[in-house]
């Protein structure tokens, strides 16, 4: 199959943004996985991570997991008692061709129940042969 140099379409990234607090992952439970968002069939992350804006206060450690419904984890041992962004490792998976892919977090507590905590969950992805523009070689380019 011949590669059509300069005949293809351009993509987006798609981004993702959900928040969670500690109420959240207390009423999800220690260790268990809460599903937050559906991706498209098809789709493929590509990047993303967790934005700590309220530090969680269990009394030793809050940590956190990101991974989709399929299994596939994307980053683990993230601290929730730190505030900053904490980046995901993008594995290039795609998800499945016939069912929607939902992202989400586990959270794992020290110990102790927090009173305090926020997040972002941040999931960047695109979806193949989904273009946003087309273009050709022989389109003028704008000085």
């Amino acid at each position: 199959m011949a590669f059509n140099k300069g005949d293809g379409g351009i993509q987006y990234a798609r981004r993702k943004v959900l928040s969670f607090g500690f109420a959240d992952v207390i009423a999800g439970g220690s260790g268990v996985y809460i599903g937050m968002e559906d991706l498209p069939p098809t789709a493929i992350v590509l990047a993303g991570g967790i934005m700590i804006t309220q530090v969680f206060n269990s009394t030793s450690s809050d940590t956190f997991t990101i991974r989709d419904s399929d299994g596939t984890s994307y980053a683990t041992g993230i601290s929730g008692q730190s505030l900053g962004y904490k980046t995901l490792t993008a594995t290039g998976t795609l998800a499945s061709l016939l069912t929607d892919m939902t992202v989400g977090i586990t959270w794992t507590p020290g110990s102790g129940t927090p009173t305090t905590g926020f997040g972002y969950l941040v999931i960047d992805y695109i979806v193949p042969n989904l273009a946003d523009e087309y273009y050709t070689l022989a389109d003028p380019i704008a000085p």
